[in-house]
């Protein structure tokens, strides 16, 4: 099959441990240097050596090789046929040069561009084989292009564009500022970046996500023990009077979940404050004083988050890999929230 004489290749080379590797080439028989077709009657060219072409020539590639070299660098050689079949001789022009168009991708920085290409690659021709070997010597920031082109008529060329493929040499990991429901101190929540190889092709950009949710045990439900009033008393709770501990209930939970829940960010989380906890969690009862859910629920919630049951957590995902899942506990100091009184059990008014 013949292809038109701009037609592109591409080599990828990649990082292995501490060695630049050409990955293999996928040939699928393509033609690599395509000879310039002609409108209507081929015209005939001669080459140096006598040959006549006739303007459906064409070069393909087959049988890549890839090969570790004793001094550490990795060489890819690919075997070329000239079509149609029986042409020999044929003469070519060869180039190796950095690609001249700026391109963001590339890294700009970790390349001298006074310094030879071929500090970087390498590339050798076996006529006699009919082969070509790239080796690469070192990691690389910009493309470079190889080009081949008849002697006799340079329109009869051929590009094959040569790149670093960047490596994700560290995955990215999360830091938190705390990973407890701490005194003084948010929650928040920081993704590190991957690190790269340099390279002059492959991405960089990972998709992120951070999910910061409450799950599992109804936070009502960890408020612990909450005595039932009798008809002749009442409980308050944030200025508003309730007849039932179920009501208290329903009222201090979504206190709790939204208070916590500020608590911990990606960007600008609350400061946890224990005593701000306490009043947020204090109750009171006609005639028989205050009461408070905070010593109960901690106590509670740390049961269930350390069962998995329960709990504030932080789930974070990077390039689709789940890199961080944890449920958030209050730390030791927490629980010890002092002038605390705590319901107990069987108390009866």
């Amino acid at each position: 099959m013949a292809f038109s004489s701009h037609h592109k290749r591409r080599i990828w080379m990649k990082r292995t441990k501490k060695f630049a590797v050409l990955c293999s080439l996928a040939v699928l028989g393509m033609g690599l240097v395509g000879a310039k077709r002609n409108e209507g009657v081929p015209k005939q060219e001669s080459v140096p050596d006598g040959i006549t072409l006739k303007g459906n020539e064409s070069i393909h590639l087959s049988n890549p090789k890839f090969a570790k070299n004793p001094d550490g660098t990795y060489t890819e050689t690919v075997h070329y046929t000239l079509q149609p079949s029986g042409i020999v001789g044929a003469k070519f022009y060869t180039t190796l040069a950095w690609v001249q168009g700026e391109n963001n991708s590339y890294d700009w920085s970790s390349i001298d561009n006074s310094r030879n290409v071929e500090d970087y690659v390498t590339y050798k021709r076996d006529t006699t084989a009919q082969t070509i070997s790239f080796t690469c010597k070192k990691e690389f920031g910009r493309e470079r292009r190889f080009d081949r082109a008849l002697e006799n008529d340079t329109s009869k060329n051929a590009a094959i564009f040569i790149n670093y493929s960047r490596k994700r040499i560290e995955k990215a990991s999360v830091s938190l500022t705390a990973d407890r429901f701490t005194n003084g101190k948010p929650i928040i929540v920081k993704i590190n970046k991957a690190k790269y190889s340099i390279g002059s092709t492959g991405d960089t950009k990972e998709t992120e996500k951070i999910e910061i949710g409450y799950k599992g045990t109804p936070i009502a439900d960890l408020l612990g023990n909450i005595q039932e009033p009798t008809s002749a008393t009442s409980i308050t709770y944030d200025g508003r009077i309730y007849s039932s501990a179920a009501e208290i209930r329903a009222a201090i939970a979504p206190v709790y979940e939204q208070y916590l829940k500020s608590c911990i960010s990606s960007s600008d989380a609350t400061s946890f404050n224990k005593e701000t906890f306490k009043e947020k969690g204090k109750y009171s009862y006609t005639h028989f004083g205050a009461r408070n859910a905070a010593a109960n629920f901690i106590t509670n919630y740390n049961a269930a988050a350390e069962k998995g049951t329960a709990g504030f957590y932080v789930k974070v995902t990077v390039a689709e890999e789940v890199i961080y899942d944890k449920i958030i506990k209050f730390s030791n100091d927490s629980d010890r929230l002092d002038s605390v009184t705590v319901d107990t059990t069987n108390v009866v008014f």
